[in-house]
């Protein structure tokens, strides 16, 4: 099989953007826009810890923020790690090196 690179990506927070878009239509998540934002923000902060500077960042509400943080708690991408909000350790890679997706979809 023979490699294909379709983007290349400089930006970091593009970086997690898109694995977690891409989880997100894999899985079937629905993920909005707002929730791959957070999980962004989560992944490249370490923790959601100053909520201020997400809705600083993002043009958002506690109110939009809580029902992301429900819908991402509930679906469990991510969980409470001693009170702070962190991804969960299975779905979230070290992206300082970028990732390489191999996906083989097959129909049978």
């Amino acid at each position: 099989m023979e490699k294909i690179v379709v983007q290349d990506i400089v930006s970091l927070s593009n970086v997690v953007g898109k694995y977690y878009g891409i989880l997100s239509v894999l899985n079937d998540l629905h993920l909005t826009l707002r929730d791959i934002q957070l999980l962004t923000f989560i992944a490249s902060k370490g923790s959601l810890v100053d909520k201020q500077e997400f809705y600083s960042s993002f043009g958002t509400t506690s109110a939009t923020l809580n029902n992301s943080i429900s819908k991402l708690k509930r679906i469990g991408m991510i969980v409470k790690d001693k009170r702070m909000i962190v991804i969960n350790p299975l779905i979230s890679p070290k992206f300082n090196n970028g990732i390489d997706l191999h996906l083989h979809l097959k129909h049978e």
